[in-house]
């Protein structure tokens, strides 16, 4: 008879990501600011959209380095095992700034900058306060976008990478079981796998899908 040990991935995580989308957003309020006051040239485009996109990305690298450490140890937790060190889940956390994404198919940081650098295109592409807000509007959406679902995908990074270093042999498939699964995730519930045979997790963006630890 299997038992499973229960972990809820997203309250955390939710919880960080809403803080510091907060202070993104102040971030975007800097740069209408400034380009309201100064002349709406490309050297105050530039210099605005870069000096506040270089705190947006500490805010976002900052949260994802607090949900990757908090999950690696909820990750040894549910398995009944003292959390290591945060060094470990620290290291981990830049192995993933250094890989590909499989559901997002980028790489963080560089993904970010090329945000930024269409960002400033697209300024410099309007003529009025209008177009220039709009402008920044769907550069919010896009980058709010991209940290919002890494910070769903580290979360269950470091819960499956965590399962493994406790030495978790087998791991059940879980939904969160409402109207909302898609057809690609509802098969899946219940389902119970080998952790070097997981299926790719999330399945795609805004998947809501988790493992948790077969214990015999």
């Amino acid at each position: 008879m299997k038992i499973t040990r229960q972990v809820q991935p997203w309250a955390k995580t939710d919880k960080i990501v809403k803080a510091y989308i907060t202070l993104i957003l102040r971030s975007f309020q800097k740069i209408r600011r400034k380009l309201s006051a100064a002349n709406f040239d490309e050297v105050n485009v530039i210099g605005a959209v870069n000096t506040e996109w270089q705190n947006i990305n500490t805010y976002m690298k900052d949260a994802l380095l607090k949900i990757v450490v908090y999950y690696y140890r909820v990750g040894f937790q549910t398995c009944g095992k003292p959390p290591p060190d945060d060094m470990e889940a620290q290291m981990y956390f830049a192995k993933l700034l250094d890989s590909l994404d499989p559901v997002t198919h980028y790489l963080f940081e560089p993904e970010s900058d090329r945000k930024r650098a269409r960002l400033i295109e697209a300024l410099l592409s309007v003529r009025t306060v209008r177009e220039r807000n709009k402008q920044l509007d769907i550069g919010i959406r896009y980058i709010v976008r991209q940290f919002r679902q890494t910070a769903d995908d580290y979360t269950l990074d470091a819960i499956t990478e965590a399962f493994i270093e406790a030495g978790v042999e087998e791991v059940e498939w879980i939904t969160q079981r409402d109207e909302k699964v898609c057809e690609e995730c509802a098969p899946l519930d219940g389902q119970i796998f080998k952790i070097d045979k997981v299926p790719m997790l999330p399945r795609h963006f805004n998947c809501r899908c988790y493992i948790i630890p077969v214990i015999k």
